[in-house]
């Protein structure tokens, strides 16, 4: 291992031990259980709903240009469309309507990360909740969705008073058992309601002021990074930086982190190393580090198998 990556490691893990790291988690860990990228996902919404709503060759085109630069302007058009509408809640019942999760969701959600982010819409961590009795107490009573569920807005002083949480904050599929298309943050007029709104902003503040681990997200989400920028900047000259930091789990080779040096973000790449998969690799070499039988876990019968561990609770 060479020594910047120890190094990032070992800071982390000394965080996570502190009960100090929150987790943010983005589309690439949801697409280890077949749920499509971002990208494919988006082409897929484009697709279908030039295929069923029979639009006009320069609106076709218009659809097939948003999808292929990813712009979230496809939502616009779509949400304020009847047709559109239907397109979306079928696309979205696709994928995120089954309940499925593999053992990387499992473990991240046994660690002591002092909350989870994540701006995933599926179910993946509900469902990794199911086998185990502590995980589902985090289920019962520490998950938080925003936008509102059921008509009840999020106190969000209940999310960040100090005790571990799951929090949804681009919404999620299921509210209660309901699903409103307008509980997902897709659009662009759907980011301006809601990123304005007093629950995001402490969100946000959140995760500019504290440490964070960042696990299968590109950093291309211009509304988040928009405003994390604005947060961490020093409100005047004789202020200090925000000097809280930020890891990233990324491939070796890969240009993980899109925001330049100078814009006060100390973020902190730490390249996968393991012979198998990345993910899974790297859960398991933090979940190595951490004394797990303080958790009540047993270490592994096989270190080469994410699996062989299981929770004893």
């Amino acid at each position: 291992m060479d020594e910047y990556r120890k190094n990032n490691l070992d800071k982390a893990i000394e965080l996570l031990k502190e009960n100090k790291l929150y987790l943010y988690v983005g589309a690439g860990v949801s697409c280890r259980v077949g749920i499509p990228g971002w990208k494919d996902l988006l082409q897929e919404f484009a697709d279908e709903y030039k295929q069923r709503a029979g639009h006009s060759p320069e609106r076709a085109k218009e659809i097939k240009r948003f999808a292929e630069e990813s712009n979230l302007e496809l939502f616009e058009v779509m949400k304020n469309d009847t047709q559109g509408q239907i397109v979306l809640i079928d696309v979205l019942k696709r994928h995120f309507a089954v309940d499925r999760c593999d053992s990387v969701h499992r473990e991240l959600l046994g660690l002591p990360f002092a909350g989870v982010i994540t701006t995933n819409y599926d179910r993946c961590f509900e469902s990794a909740c199911g086998k185990y009795r502590i995980r589902q107490e985090l289920l019962d009573q520490r998950w938080f969705c925003f936008p509102e569920y059921d008509g009840r807005a999020i106190n969000m002083d209940k999310v960040f008073d100090g005790n571990k949480f799951l929090l949804h904050m681009h919404g999620c599929f299921f509210h209660g058992g309901n699903f409103e298309v307008e509980n997902i943050i897709l659009a662009p007029s759907q980011y301006y309601k809601f990123y304005g709104r007093e629950e995001m902003k402490m969100i946000l503040e959140t995760l500019a002021q504290e440490h964070v681990l960042f696990l299968g997200t590109s950093f291309t989400d211009k509304y988040f990074l928009d405003s994390i920028r604005e947060l961490r900047k020093p409100k005047n000259e004789n202020e200090r930086a925000n000097t809280r930091e930020w890891f990233k789990f990324c491939d070796k080779g890969e240009d993980c982190f899109q925001i330049r040096d100078e814009e006060d973000f100390v973020m902190h790449h730490i390249h996968y190393e393991g012979p198998n998969d990345g993910f899974a690799d790297a859960v398991r070499e933090i979940g190595n580090a951490v004394d797990l039988r303080k958790r009540g876990v047993r270490v592994y019968v096989d270190p080469r198998n994410i699996n062989s561990r299981e929770d004893i609770r």
